[in-house]
């Protein structure tokens, strides 16, 4: 999961691309069978608020189809996390410790929150569209790419806690 996963995640939103199913992510293509038991301590993280309690991390071993449960939340839902290219091992613990802990899913957004991010996101394509024509062809057009997509978080994280 943690090498194909982003492979499976659910980029878009409107559900309009075919998306084929990634057999990296099939564990009978590996030879395990779901319903089988497996100790898991030091390899797959959790919490107590998550599917599996934190009384059994470590203690108890888990069925195949709950480690696949856990680990398809984290890696193949709406954010797309690829991190196992990283040389560093402590870098790759540290990402998957992190994802795996943590509830990363999004909290959903009513309408006002909806209305709020359009607004923001209309008003910063607008002021995108000005500094395109105000500075063609420069080497700020990095800094506006770069700036788009960060752009994009502070819109988000303002509209939600704002």
């Amino acid at each position: 999961m943690r090498t194909h996963g982003h492979r499976a995640a659910q980029l878009d939103p409107l559900g309009i691309l075919q998306q084929e199913e990634v057999a990296a992510l099939d564990p009978t293509r590996y030879g395990l069978a779901r319903d089988s038991v497996y100790e898991t301590s030091g390899i797959v993280w959790s919490r107590g608020e998550d599917a599996i309690s934190a009384e059994r991390e470590g203690q108890v071993p888990w069925r195949l189809s709950e480690i696949e449960q856990h680990l398809r939340k984290t890696y193949c839902g709406r954010i797309a996390y690829e991190f196992m290219h990283s040389p560093s091992k402590t870098e790759r613990l540290w990402f998957s410790h992190l994802l795996e802990s943590t509830d990363t899913r999004l909290p959903p957004l009513g309408p006002t929150e909806q209305t709020r991010i359009h607004d923001l996101l209309v008003q910063s394509e607008t002021f995108d569209q000005f500094l395109q024509l105000k500075f063609p062809n420069s080497a700020f057009t990095f800094f506006l790419i770069l700036g788009r997509s960060l752009t994009s978080i502070s819109i988000y994280s303002e509209a939600i806690w704002s």
